[in-house]
């Protein structure tokens, strides 16, 4: 009797080890379905309005950290072969993509899980190439990509501050040391509607993420991001970017004092105007400095970094003939007093390094202290508080333009003979020194102030009245010489 029961046991304890295998088995075989290449296809075109087209993954679930593979992944907009499934499908073409990376890796230690804790050991997104245009009205077709299939774009409204599109981001990402735990926070309150109208959708927030955050270092290399703008006829590319940013530290229910990473960035920015087919910089940068990735009192996604740069040597800003840039009152001002700047360059490669300091939110990037650039014929010194804002093609720049000592003394011979013309050598003689004297520097360069503003690909630039002085002063003493004349 005994033995009988035993032997029942032991056959309903096999079965029962059978059923978990095979729940395991069954449970395993359902993760893996879950990043099987045409599932990870329709969940992220289930989320967004994009076409997906992904070459394969790998996913390794019982392995410690569990690890994804996505490889030759690409979106681009919705077209005719959306409807069809993945499989069936024709494969995209170049000219279609907007965003598209060769492999993107996610390592996660699943026993971590169970402390309510998600520990990221490795984030890696390697060729990452973005490309967008930006229409008449600012809106990016990247924007588009992204948006909840169904969505309706909300009626155009003035952009605030806080309404920023977000933008750019591309190359290989890397996390190691990911650390971060749940939060005890109350959910938002939402704000009552006021109207059945279309609303912008929220900007991304540190609230979003539900979890405190915290990483030993992440990494960004060989980003490649071009951005087309119709409407000022420009075009943007950030080449060879390496980013790497360390120390991340952020608690959206403590911002105050968890809102920070190291940021170190290097990679080359090109601007070029697409009317004129010119280009208008091509700079290589290197960069490092401190970053607050959210706004402490909204909590809304808007980097502000202070930042140490170093423009490389070599590196080329502008180019374009000082002469063809100025506005026609200050061509005829200039030529009035015999200064010729035909021939002399507005920018060029640069002779050395230039070190810079700034301030960038908001996509501005404002200087901080004098910045100089040297270049062959003359150095150009920014001021303090001289911003440039190359997502908008925007720029407003008060700097001085100091010619180097064999084009001074070239230029002010100009003036001399002009004035003497016109006033008389003797007047000339006695006067131009004092008249000069607050365009010369320390180290008897001319000096000329000048500001630049509006759009990188068309800037709108004009001299001070750099002159107006020496004007009323030879007229002033011409006057009272033939007074002295007349009285003698």
């Amino acid at each position: 009797m005994v033995s009988a029961m035993k032997k029942k046991v032991l056959i309903a304890g096999s079965a029962f080890v059978v059923l978990l295998a095979g729940l395991g088995v069954g449970g395993y075989q359902w993760l893996l379905g879950r990043f099987d290449k045409d599932a990870v296809i329709a969940q992220m075109e289930a989320s967004w309005s994009c076409r997906a087209q992904l070459d394969s993954t790998q996913v390794k679930i019982l392995s410690s950290p569990a690890r994804l593979e996505l490889h030759g992944l690409k979106l681009a907009p919705k077209d005719d072969q959306s409807a069809l499934p993945a499989s069936q499908r024709q494969a995209l073409s170049p000219e279609k993509v907007l965003l598209s990376t060769e492999l993107a890796v996610l390592e996660v230690e699943l026993k971590d899980l169970v402390d309510g804790k998600i520990n990221v050991k490795e984030l890696h997104i390697g060729g990452v190439s973005v490309k967008t245009e930006v229409d008449e009205d600012g809106r990016s077709s990247l924007q588009a990509l992204f948006k909840s299939p169904g969505a309706v774009d909300a009626p155009k409204a003035p952009a605030t501050p806080t309404e920023q599109a977000v933008t750019g981001d591309a190359g290989t990402t890397t996390a190691k040391g990911v650390q971060v735990t749940e939060l005890k926070t109350e959910p938002a309150t939402k704000p009552e509607a006021t109207t059945k109208e279309a609303k912008p959708k929220s900007v991304f927030r540190a609230s979003d993420m539900k979890v405190a955050v915290r990483v030993d270092e992440a990494s960004l290399e060989r980003g490649s991001v071009e951005i087309t703008n119709q409407k000022n006829a420009s075009k943007i590319q950030l080449s060879d970017v390496n980013l790497k940013l360390k120390e991340i530290d952020v608690n959206a229910a403590d911002l105050a004092a968890h809102n920070h990473c190291g940021f170190e960035l290097a990679g080359g920015i090109r601007v070029e105007n697409l009317e004129k087919k010119q280009q208008v910089a091509d700079i290589k940068v290197n960069s490092k400095g401190t970053m607050e990735p959210f706004d402490v009192s909204t909590g809304e996604w808007m980097p502000d970094l202070n930042l140490e740069v170093t423009l490389a040597k070599g590196s080329l800003l502008g180019g374009m003939d000082l002469g063809d840039q100025l506005k026609k009152k200050d061509r005829e001002k200039v030529a009035e007093y015999g200064l010729n700047l035909e021939g002399v360059l507005l920018g060029g490669a640069l002779l050395e390094d230039a070190f810079v300091k700034v301030h960038q939110v908001r996509g501005k990037v404002i200087m901080k202290g004098e910045t100089r650039l040297v270049f062959p014929q003359y150095e150009i010194i920014l001021n303090d508080g001289s911003w440039v804002n190359a997502s908008q093609d925007l720029h407003n720049v008060k700097a001085r333009l100091v010619l180097n000592a064999d084009l001074t003394a070239k230029k002010l011979e100009e003036v001399k003979k002009t004035l003497s013309e016109r006033f008389g050598k003797d007047i000339t003689e006695a006067l131009f020194p004092l008249a000069v004297g607050t365009l010369i520097d320390s180290q008897n360069r001319l000096s000329l102030p000048f500001k630049s503003k509006g759009s990188l690909a068309k800037p709108d630039f004009g001299f001070d009245n750099i002159f107006g002085d020496l004007k009323d002063m030879v007229k002033d003493s011409a006057a009272g010489f033939l007074k002295g004349l007349l009285e003698k």
